[in-house]
């Protein structure tokens, strides 16, 4: 059986506290049917957070934080 890995490095940059709380709290959350979906460092001087994966990620949970983000803050410009 073949593994499949998907590596990634992107950042998402952030204008208030707000938002960085609310990315932290929503790339943190885990529960039993599942863990964090990528790995992220929230990077204060560039206020960004930077979600990298190094093989296993749940991409599919991952772009719906980032769509709900962009809801939520109205955030109309790619990044």
């Amino acid at each position: 059986m073949a593994d499949y890995f998907t590596e990634f490095s992107t950042v998402i940059p952030y204008t208030s506290i707000e938002e960085r709380d609310w990315l932290v709290q929503e790339l943190s959350e885990e529960n039993d049917d599942y863990r964090t979906p990528c790995l992220f460092k929230d990077e204060e001087k560039e206020k960004s957070i930077w979600m990298y994966s190094d093989g296993e990620c749940d991409l599919e949970r991952l772009t719906d934080i980032i769509c709900r983000f962009q809801e939520e803050f109205t955030k109309s410009d790619g990044w």
